[in-house]
């Protein structure tokens, strides 16, 4: 962010990208002041929730997006597409389906890999340990 304010923003501007940097600008205020002073609005149960499960949803919403596309031509002829209506109706049905999807498979898939990584690594550092003790010089001289 620093390096954006003395580089030249001519040509952002000139090609009417200035937006971006409006854009960059107010994400780095945003992230800054919640590293400093968290805001409820923004640090709370769902986003926590959401943030716990993000790689599900990561990995997912592609995969209902696809599946849900005859409901979102349904829902687009139905209401049209005027005002954002219809996105936002998709968006709010994806989220039905997507959310508890995400909860089974976080539940299922990633909370047993976290805690099988957590026991390999706990494994490996004692199998570390004994070999440590075994090579030490204390160890050694007894040979």
């Amino acid at each position: 962010m620093i390096i954006l304010i003395f580089v030249s923003t001519e040509s952002l501007i000139q090609f009417g990208r200035a937006d971006i940097l409006a854009w960059a600008f107010a994400f780095a205020l945003l992230a800054s002041g919640q590293a400093v002073h968290p805001w409820s609005l923004i640090a709370n149960q769902p986003t926590f929730f959401a943030g716990e499960r993000s790689f599900s949803i990561y990995l997912l919403h592609p995969i209902i997006i696809y599946i849900l596309g005859p409901i979102y031509l349904k829902i687009y002829s139905v209401i049209g597409s005027n005002f954002g209506i219809a996105f936002i109706a998709c968006v709010l049905v994806t989220l039905v389906i997507l959310l508890p999807m995400t909860a089974i498979t976080y539940a299922l898939v990633e909370s047993p890999g976290m805690k099988m990584g957590r026991w390999f690594i706990r494994h490996n550092r004692s199998i570390d340990r004994k070999k440590t003790i075994k090579n030490s010089p204390e160890a050694l001289e007894k040979i």
